[in-house]
């Protein structure tokens, strides 16, 4: 059981990336502070938690099937 603690507390720590991606976003279209580097870290950002989540649902989910 371990392991499916792991997992699921591995997926719970994923979304607040998502608010990250926000906040940035939110200061680009308010015009706070622009940055090509942050125009660029916000798709980034974004693409990073759905890539853990399948990520961590094939390395730990993997042995309960065996």
């Amino acid at each position: 059981h371990r392991n499916l603690i792991k997992a699921l507390t591995i997926h719970a720590m994923l979304p607040p990336l998502f608010c990250v991606s926000v906040v940035i976003y939110s200061v680009l279209r308010l015009n706070i502070y622009r940055h090509a580097a942050l125009e660029k870290a916000v798709y980034t950002i974004s693409a990073i938690p759905p890539a853990c989540s399948a990520l961590c649902t094939l390395y730990y989910i993997q042995p309960y099937r065996r």
